[in-house]
């Protein structure tokens, strides 16, 4: 949870066995709905640190999440 509250984060590593490397995936819960805002290949640790209410490190990435910045990998 952001420092005061106004956003908050889940994350999951996921394994996808032996053909796929390991990933991290975070989401941002919106009211019912969750929208993945982190998804990184490779990685089994997540450090998530906000350096504001708004602003987010998540594995050296720096997301604004008031402007709805995310992370993909693959993009």
């Amino acid at each position: 949870t952001s420092p005061e509250g106004t956003y908050i984060l889940t994350a999951y590593c996921i394994m996808e066995g032996a053909t796929v490397a390991d990933s991290i995936r975070v989401y941002r819960d919106i009211g019912p709905l969750t929208v993945c805002i982190y998804n990184g290949y490779r990685e089994q640790t997540v450090s998530i640190e906000w350096q504001s209410d708004r602003v987010v490190v998540i594995n050296g990435i720096v997301l604004d999440l008031s402007r709805g910045e995310s992370y993909d990998w693959r993009r």
